[in-house]
């Protein structure tokens, strides 16, 4: 099962401003305004405009994602075209070919225990990806069965019209 961040009691709280009155807030300190007045019409905290206007913090919160998102992009089609030609992978095989990509590019992941992803990170990837790819269950379906086309369907009503027409 797949961590999920809950806040502790009391816990700092994060970021209670929306990104487009930040990024309003640093183009006003761009122009000319003052980092105080921008971040008290924007209602932004001032050091983070600050920290921005600066270049400072430019990851996001947080740990930080092992492939970029182009290259997550580009395994989750993948994992989708493979399903798509009946060939759907387990969560060991995802792993698996997630660990030869990267073996492939001769990168080392620290965060990989053998530079084999986890299953939390596998949820995670698929819980990021989920408007390409999705987990789903094992139906008992036979290839010939799975073949079965639109124009195979009606060419099957086709004859069977022209079949039972004087009965």
């Amino acid at each position: 099962m797949p961590r999920t961040y809950k806040a502790k009691l009391g816990a700092k709280r994060r970021r209670q401003y929306c990104q487009g009155r930040l990024a309003e807030a640093i183009a006003a300190v761009q122009s000319g305004m003052t980092q105080r007045a921008a971040a008290r019409e924007f209602r932004v905290p001032r050091g983070t405009l600050q920290d921005k206007v600066r270049g400072k913090h430019r990851k996001t919160l947080g740990g930080q994602c092992v492939f970029t998102d182009a290259e997550e992009t580009v395994i989750a089609q993948n994992i989708a075209v493979l399903g798509d030609w009946g060939f759907p992978l387990t969560i060991l095989e995802l792993r698996l070919m997630v660990r030869a990509y990267l073996e492939a590019r001769g990168r080392t992941v620290s965060k990989f225990n053998n530079n084999t992803p986890g299953e939390i990170w596998i949820t995670n990837f698929i819980r990021r990806r989920r408007d390409i790819i999705s987990q789903r269950h094992c139906q008992n379906i036979c290839r010939k069965r799975a073949e079965i086309s639109p124009d195979c369907v009606d060419q099957y009503f086709n004859n069977l019209a022209t079949t039972i027409r004087d009965v």
